[in-house]
Parts: structure tokens; C-alpha cells; sequence
């Protein structure tokens, strides 16, 4: 068993929150320390953890059935929607903005083009049977 269980379905959902949590903790420190390109640096890996945050749960927790990998892309995609809309309000300087609502269409073309494990995309993610 282990800690890092990779056949468990919620490992990778635990660890991207906990780095999501790490890199939003981070980007404080470095915005009040003045740290630039740290602070920008963190506010990339943000921006990639909100937008694809299903596919990176399936990526780090290695789901090995087909159930766990759907259920790790529903549950990804449902946090990603409401990170994502949070992300863009930042990025705003904090303020609300009617075109925030379509933000929310990155994670769910990242999260579509990936559902489907025949495109090409998937395949970086899913190893094939053989």
C-alpha cells in the first residue's frame, strides 16, 4: 500500500491539490517579498494546474481502470471550472468582469480534448493496451 498508492483513484487528486495549495501559498510569499520572477514562475505552474487539472490528477495518480481515470476527469473538471474563473478574476487585478464567465471553456476543451482516449493527445496521458 504505501502512501502513494498509485491504484487508488484519489492519489493524484491528492497531490495536485496539495501543489496547487503549495503554489498558491508561494505566490504570496513572492509578491510580498517582491520576488518578480518567482512570483511568475509560480503563477505559470497555477495557471497550468487550474486549466488541466483532471489530466494532471490522471497523470500523477496513474489510474490504472478505465472507472477510476473517468472519475478522476469528472472530479478534476469540476474543480477546474470554479480554479479557473478564480485564476482569470486574479489575473484581472481582482475584479469582476462579465467575460470571466468564458473562461471557464479552457479547462473544458483541455479536459474534452483528453477525454476521449483515442486522440492523439490522450495518448500522452493513457498507455495503450497490447
Amino acid at each position: 500500500m504505501g502512501v502513494f498508492n498509485r491504484d487508488q483513484p484519489w492519489t493524484g487528486l491528492g497531490v495536485v491539490l496539495f501543489v496547487f495549495a503549495l503554489d498558491f501559498v508561494l505566490h504570496i510569499v513572492f509578491a510580498a517579498q517582491g520576488w518578480d520572477f518567482l512570483f511568475r514562475l509560480v503563477a505559470i505552474e497555477i495557471a497550468i494546474i487550474v486549466h488541466a487539472f483532471g489530466p494532471l490528477v490522471v497523470l500523477i495518480g496513474g489510474q490504472r481502470g478505465e472507472d477510476d481515470r473517468v472519475r478522476a476527469m469528472k472530479y478534476g473538471l469540476m474543480l477546474a471550472l470554479p480554479l479557473t474563473i478564480g485564476y482569470w478574476w486574479a489575473v484581472n487585478d481582482m475584479s469582476w468582469s462579465d467575460w470571466l464567465v468564458a473562461t471557464i471553456l479552457i479547462p473544458l476543451a483541455v479536459h474534452a480534448s483528453l477525454w476521449n482516449r483515442h486522440s492523439w493527445l490522450a495518448s500522452l496521458f493513457y498507455a495503450e493496451k497490447g
